[in-house]
C-alpha cells in the first residue's frame, strides 16, 4: 500500500467534487479500514457510505456520525438500524414497500431515507420509469414525521462495462438524465430533494454533472488495473498492489497460474492490453 498515493487520491476526489458543487460521501467498502477512514477525516470529510449495517456499526465506533448504507434495507436488521439511528445520522435505502414497513413502525427513531433508483445497472432499486411505485413509497413516508425523505440514490455500476472512454460518458449521461427527470417531477413536492450518484470510472469519463448533489465513489482510494485498462487513470495512480508468486507458466495456453487465492481474485477479469 502506497499511503502517499492513496492520500493524494482522496485530495484529488475532494477537489473534483468541490469543482462540480457536489457533496463528497466516499464509499468505504473498498478499504473497510478505520485507519484509512481517518485519512478522510484529516481532509475535513465528515460523512461516508458503507454497504452493510455491520459496516456502518464498525465506522460508527470509529467516530463517524453521518453514514449512508447504500443498499436496500435488510428488514432483519431493524434492531441494529434503530440502535445506530439513536447514535448518528443514519441514511438508509429502500426500493420496496416491504422494506419500508419496519421503518414506518419504528416511530421512536429517526431515519433519513433514500429511494434507490435502477438507471440501467439492473442490480437493485426501483426502475426509473416506475413512478407508480415511487408515488406509493413517497405517500407512505409522508405520513410519518420520523422519516426524512432525502432523495434518489443510484449506482451506475454498469459504467465498469464500458469498453473505452467513449462508452463511459454515454452510460453515465443516460443515468444522470433519468434521475434528473425524476428530480424535476418531484421537486415541487420536495423542494430539497437530492440526487446521489457515484462510481469511480464516471469521475474520469463524464462531463455533465448538472443536478447531482452528492458523489459516492469508492474504488478511487486505491484504483486498480481495471481503471487503468479503461483509460480512467494512469498506472501511477494505483495505490494498492497485490504481489503474487507465479507457480506455473503455460505458453501454449498463454496463461500463468499464480499463488494468490481464486476466490479473492477471480470475481472480475480483464484482458491484458499493452498501452505502451
Amino acid at each position: 500500500l502506497h499511503s502517499s498515493i492513496a492520500r493524494a487520491n482522496i485530495r484529488k476526489m475532494k477537489a473534483f467534487c468541490e469543482g462540480h458543487d457536489m457533496a463528497f460521501r466516499p464509499h468505504f467498502k473498498t478499504h473497510q479500514s478505520a485507519a484509512i477512514g481517518a485519512w478522510f477525516k484529516e481532509e475535513g470529510l465528515e460523512k461516508c457510505t458503507v454497504s452493510s449495517l455491520s459496516m456502518a456499526q464498525y465506522f460508527a465506533e470509529a467516530g463517524w456520525k453521518d453514514i449512508c448504507v447504500a443498499i436496500p434495507f435488510n428488514i432483519w436488521e431493524i434492531e441494529r438500524a434503530k440502535s445506530l439511528a439513536n447514535k448518528l445520522k443514519l441514511h438508509l435505502c429502500i426500493d420496496h414497500p416491504d422494506s419500508l414497513k419496519p421503518l414506518l413502525e419504528s416511530q421512536n427513531h429517526g431515519f433519513h431515507l433514500w429511494i434507490e433508483i435502477d438507471t440501467g445497472y439492473g442490480r437493485s432499486g426501483v426502475h426509473f420509469e416506475n413512478t407508480d411505485l415511487l408515488d406509493h413509497l413517497l405517500e407512505q413516508m409522508a405520513t410519518y414525521d420520523h422519516l426524512d425523505f432525502v432523495g434518489f440514490l443510484s449506482h451506475t455500476g454498469n459504467s465498469y462495462h464500458a469498453l473505452n472512454a467513449h462508452e463511459g460518458p454515454l452510460i453515465f449521461e443516460k443515468a444522470r438524465a433519468s434521475l434528473m427527470e425524476l428530480k424535476q417531477k418531484y421537486l415541487p413536492q420536495y423542494p430539497n430533494i437530492m440526487l446521489s450518484m457515484g462510481d469511480t470510472p464516471s469521475t474520469a469519463f463524464a462531463e455533465n454533472f448538472d443536478g447531482v448533489d452528492e458523489w459516492r465513489p469508492g474504488n478511487f482510494i486505491f484504483y486498480d488495473w481495471m481503471q487503468y485498462a479503461l483509460g480512467a487513470r494512469q498506472e501511477e495512480d494505483i495505490a494498492l498492489k497485490v504481489l503474487c508468486p507465479i507457480i506455473g507458466i503455460y505458453p501454449h495456453r498463454n496463461e500463468v497460474v499464480i499463488y494468490g487465492g481464486g476466490v479473492h481474485l477471480s470475481k472480475e477479469s480483464i484482458p491484458y492490453q499493452n498501452r505502451s
